[in-house]
């Protein structure tokens, strides 16, 4: 039996069983559909106001951005409504079909997201900004699409660096006027000031500060980033710079040649017959090229942001300086405080999130991991309680809470886990009541929120509705003696995020402020005072009220950025900070006196753009009604015409109403002196993505016979494959002496167990193959029929961890074991083989990495062996590593060698990964650039053979040892960036064998070792 019996017909089945996570929407829903003029939405039945909502929105943007872009897409455009994931975001694709996806889960108040007015409206005008985008087309390429479908070639605006793409959107959901959208954001304009280098805040390194454990990562360049720099941007800080910088660029287009000039670009770029001619659609449009403009807007930027809000801290007579506190940089934050004690979330990308401990005398220390972006309160009895992202099923991944308890010792192996007290709770923001056994709880569902009242074991005990029926909560904090809540409050008819107090005598709320600033993270003091952070002089600080007082008094010093501020027992001041390398924690002396900041419960249509303007004055809101009473009028929804009369709109979801939308791809594999192979692959998957499909036909020029397959997937779990495929045999002179006809089905299921820190797998099934074998030229050589079954399953595991700097997998392991038969018709041939990789991560110091690898294997057989030799190539997920593998790594060996295979194989490696440059350059034209080097060493030993007369493990495995062949060397890995968006990776290597069967080389291959 050929040893690569069935690894080519499970090709199709890699492609669709392991995908992590999963990303099909739950099924088990009832899903509807609502159609409108120029788009459908998908959606659970339960969420039907949400989709009316989204209808109404999404006709009313088309109406908007239509006419600018000049263009209305020929069918109707997908949205899906997604409730099942606590992550504020949407993305939009155009092949086979335009499609929408929409997280219904709101931004939370002083992140990147957070300026705007209604989030539905926002999120929308981005994601169909990339449609219209995308999709316009003219020329050429309308002409090819219009004969020839949906093929990725055809779509010209996707072949632009992403900054260009998400720059336009971010642009586009931005409105001046209003003062909503990330371009006009004090965010955005506290981080381009810090690319620019101005602005930055007042620092001291006084003795206070310890050693910090860690430095942040070195950019390649401290200075505004270049235009090659921005083409290949990775994992440079900003992690947001397509969007940073894209939208003020396009911000200083429009400033320079008028709106539509943006337009009439986008429009130039739909009509390139071949894609990439950034600059020569530039100089068509603009008169200049890229490089040109780039050094314009850099020029221009400087100016532009010295006419926006500026920072006028220091007429406020608080110029005391600050002293940074960590040195993490990136997402590093919340904060809290006990005591003089500071504890704040460590998130550098370059190890697993933890929660830190700082203390005046000793450096930084880590308490416990958590995960990315969590949140959490401390109580001095009590511990901490977190708010982190887990997988509630493989369609879900919510928010829930856990506990950690304030005594517990630094984390160690005998430390204390979190311990989980909800299940698919979706509590995002929480604070611990002064008594310590009672949580409150923010929910944010179908895009509104509500607070859950908990018991320390996750029992709902009370539930606070929300100010009003539109209102997002956004961190939550408890008064001293239990009797308030604050947190910060959205709602569009008010503008933006305000700050407002529920009491639990009165069952009521009230505001305590109402403006167009963003206002976040409230917090009381002893004093039973607000701490919050604000925008309203054009940049963030932390302000100081007390309910009913409408005024309040600034807290920090000149800065760009603080938030989440904290008072300490010494009354200090700590906060997050931001300088040119990410988030940190600052601390610096409240102000000597009380700084009036005038009304805090003004309605205005225009922020201040100083600290001590006199606001108009508003009369004092009312408290909102209680949870039992009316609420107040919710947002008007535009109104659309459906496509359907009233009543009769709505349907049920149908998957095959996409079916026949189908993208296709060429297939070409040449091969030299043997031909070609040519073919069509078609694509498609319903907008849920629950149903994914592929088929297509080829043809080998040089045996002249067809080919082709059909696969099926439903919900990431189960699968079919049917493929017909040729082999074929030739003489030294490439004549053609027989063929090898392959037909096939096969099954698989697949069971996940998802977790965000590790995951688990069960894949089964079954193949069944039948192979024609027919003789051209081969004396004595008859034509054969044979049929072979396979039945396996194979058991996966991986915890490992690849962070935002890493060259590799950082910590963890990966590790798959597979049990499979074999039986061949008509034969004697039947055997069980099982195969068992294990993979070890370790860090070595930043971003350095031990990895080791341990496989054995052994099957039942001689007449299907496995091998050792240069394979190169071996990933965790692809389908070599699963049925019927039979051959594995060993640098420097042919696999040619008989005495590299045998029923038993053990293989050992070690490789020390470290990095060498980060690159992050790319050319505009030809759009191929390099994001980074890094380099190993590695050793290789392994072994394969046949059985013996012990037939003793220790004989198998280990004392076959001496036997082993061994190699040693070193690669350098380059990470390219080809096309601006596409990442692929190379290696150069050298190899010195220890033994005759090796050969000391030097080599080049594409993909990683493992």
């Amino acid at each position: 039996m050929p040893a690569n019996l069935v690894q080519k017909s499970l090709l199709f089945i890699a492609l669709v069983c392991f995908c992590l996570p999963s990303f099909a929407l739950d099924p088990k829903l009832n899903w509807k559909s609502l159609p409108s003029d120029h788009f459908i939405v998908h959606f659970p039945e339960s969420y039907l106001e949400n989709a009316q909502q989204v209808s109404a929105l999404a006709e009313k943007i088309h109406q908007r951005l239509s006419p600018q872009f000049n263009w209305q897409p020929d069918r109707p455009t997908h949205i899906v409504l997604n409730d099942l994931i606590d992550v504020a975001n949407g993305n939009a694709s155009i092949a086979p079909y335009n499609l929408i996806e929409v997280n219904l889960f709101p931004p939370r108040s002083g992140k990147e997201l957070a300026d705007f007015e209604v989030w539905m409206e926002s999120l929308l005008i981005h994601e169909y900004s990339h449609i219209l985008q995308f999709d316009k087309k003219s020329g050429v390429p309308g002409f090819f699409r219009r004969f020839f479908g949906h093929q990725l070639s055809f779509y010209p605006s996707i072949y632009q660096p992403a900054w260009l793409k998400e720059g336009l959107a971010t642009q586009l959901e931005t409105d001046d006027k209003k003062h909503i959208g990330r371009r006009q954001s004090s965010l955005f304009r506290a981080m381009m000031l810090a690319e620019l280098g101005i602005n930055k805040p007042h620092i001291q390194t006084s003795g206070l500060q310890p050693q910090p454990q860690t430095q942040p990562t070195p950019r390649a360049k401290t200075q505004f980033k270049s235009l090659a720099q921005v083409n290949a941007h990775s994992v440079q800080w900003p992690l947001n710079t397509e969007y940073l910088y894209g939208s003020f660029f396009y911000h200083f287009l429009e400033q320079r040649y008028g709106r539509q000039a943006i337009f009439d670009f986008v429009a130039a770029y739909s009509n390139n017959w071949f894609p990439f001619a950034l600059n020569t659609t530039s100089k068509e449009v603009f008169g200049q090229n890229f490089a040109t403009l780039w050094q314009a807007f850099e020029l221009w930027l400087p100016s532009y942001l010295a006419q926006e809000p500026q920072d006028t801290q220091q007429t406020s007579g608080h110029t005391e300086t600050a002293i940074q506190l960590s040195h993490h940089g990136a997402f590093t934050g919340p904060i809290g405080t006990s005591g003089n004690d500071i504890f704040y979330l460590r998130d550098d990308g370059h190890q697993k999130a933890a929660i830190m401990q700082w203390q005046a005398d000793a450096p930084p220390s880590v308490l416990v991991h958590v995960e990315h972006n969590s949140q959490f309160d401390i109580h001095p009895e009590a511990g901490f309680v977190v708010a982190q992202l887990d997988y509630c099923d493989p369609h879900r991944l919510f928010y829930d809470l856990y506990l950690y308890p304030h005594n517990a010792d630094a984390v160690s192996p005998k430390s204390p886990a979190l311990k989980q007290i909800t299940h698919c709770g979706r509590y995002h923001d929480v604070a611990w009541h002064p008594n310590g056994n009672t949580l409150a709880a923010i929910t944010t569902r179908k895009g509104l929120s509500e607070i859950h009242i908990l018991s320390v074991h996750g029992e709902l005990k009370q539930v606070i509705q929300s100010p009003n029926a539109d209102t997002i909560l956004s961190g939550i904090d408890w008064r001293e003696d239990g009797q308030s809540l604050v947190s910060a409050a959205h709602q569009a008819q008010r503008g933006q995020w305000d700050i407002a107090e529920y009491s639990v005598k009165t069952n009521r709320w009230h505001w305590l402020t109402n403006d167009q600033a963003i206002d976040s993270h409230p917090q009381y003091t002893r004093d039973q005072s607000i701490i919050f952070s604000s925008d309203r002089d054009g940049a963030f600080k932390a302000y100081q009220t007390k309910p009913n007082a409408h005024t309040a008094t600034v807290l920090t010093p000149a800065t760009n950025l603080a938030l989440h501020p904290k008072l300490t027992q010494d009354n200090k001041i700590v906060y997050l900070g931001y300088h040119s390398e990410g988030f940190d924690v600052y601390q610096s002396s409240l102000p000597p006196t009380t700084l009036s900041n005038g009304d805090l419960t003004t309605k205005t249509n225009d922020r201040p753009s100083a600290l001590n303007i006199k606001l108009p004055q508003a009369n004092n809101p009312a408290p909102y009604p209680s949870s039992n009473q009316a609420h107040s009028n919710p947002v008007e929804i535009p109104k659309t015409r459906p496509r359907n009369k009233p009543g009769a709109a709505i349907k049920d979801y149908s998957p095959w109403s996409t079916a026949l939308q189908t993208t296709w791809q060429p297939i070409f594999d040449y091969r030299t002196d043997q031909g070609a192979l040519l073919g069509i692959r078609f694509s498609g998957n319903d907008p849920l993505r629950v149903h994914h499909y592929q088929w297509g036909g080829f043809i080998d020029t040089f045996t002249e016979e067809p080919g082709g397959f059909f696969s099926y997937q439903f919900n990431n779990q189960v699968s079919i494959t049917l493929t017909r495929s040729q082999r074929f045999l030739a003489d030294t002179s490439n004549n053609l002496r027989a063929i090898e006809t392959r037909d096939s089905i096969e099954f698989f299921y697949q069971l996940p167990w998802l977790a965000l820190n590790q995951q688990w797998r069960l894949l089964s099934g079954f193949a069944i193959e039948n192979q024609q074998f027919k003789s051209i030229d081969i004396p004595n050589l008859a034509d054969s029929n044979s049929q072979d079954y396979v039945l396996g399953s194979a058991l996966f595991f991986n915890n490992s961890r690849r962070y935002l700097y890493g060259i590799s997998r950082t910590d963890g392991r990966q590790v798959y074991a597979v049990l499979e038969w074999v039986q061949e018709a008509d034969s004697e041939f039947a055997g069980a083989a099982g195969i068992i990789d294990w993979r070890e991560y370790i860090t070595l110091g930043r971003r350095n990495v031990i990895a080791l690898r341990q496989v054995l294997a052994a099957t039942e057989e001689v007449d299907i062996p496995f091998e050792l030799g240069d394979t190169f190539t071996d990933h965790y997920q692809g389908v070599n590593n699963v049925f019927n593998r039979r051959d594995f790594s060993l640098r420097g060996y042919e696999s040619s060698h008989l005495a590299l295979q045998g029923q038993y194989l053990s293989l050992s490696s070690i490789e020390w990964r470290f990095p060498l440059l980060n690159i992050e350059h790319s050319f505009m034209t030809p759009p191929l650039g390099i994001s980074g080097v890094h380099g190993l060493f590695f050793f290789d030993s392994g072994n394969a053979w046949n059985d013996s007369a012990d037939n003793s493990l220790v004989n198998r495995f280990i004392n076959k040892r001496s036997d082993w062949h061994s190699s040693v060397g070193a690669e350098i890995i380059i990470n390219w960036k080809l096309f601006y968006n596409a990442n692929f990776s190379s290696r150069l290597g050298a190899v010195n064998t220890f033994d005759e069967l090796g050969e000391d080389k030097l080599y080049a291959s594409i993909g990683l070792s493992f």
